[in-house]
């Protein structure tokens, strides 16, 4: 232990067990700490950690915002629903779902004029 403190004297050292759980506790509250030392105290935020995940959601934000300025410049909507597909489709990378033609359809259907 003395050498592991030795080696990484800028680093906090807690010795712990996963067998018998000791010293969990305090691993625990110095992971917290850490992570609230970089402003990251708010419950209701949201930490990307992965790169693909971020390209995703980034794809998406994109997609998004072109359906909508689409929609406030009177686009087509085959314009708009291809937009909110890649939407669709960039989110469903990330939770491993699949976005049906069915769904998409189901959803434009009630937007459509003359259907």
């Amino acid at each position: 232990m003395n050498e592991v403190k030795r080696n990484f004297p800028d680093f906090p050292v807690i010795p712990f067990s996963s067998v018998t759980g000791e010293g969990l506790d305090e691993v625990r509250v110095l992971i917290t700490n850490i992570y609230n030392s970089f402003g990251n105290s708010s419950s209701e935020e949201i930490i990307i950690t992965n790169s693909r995940h971020l390209r995703s959601l980034r794809q998406a934000q994109t997609e998004i915002s072109i359906a909508h300025e689409g929609m406030v410049c009177g686009s087509p909507l085959d314009v708009l629903a291809s937009a909110l597909r890649k939407a669709s489709e960039s989110l469903a990378e990330i939770t491993g779902d699949e976005v049906s033609e069915k769904l998409i359809q189901e959803i434009f259907a009630r937007f459509c004029v003359g259907k």
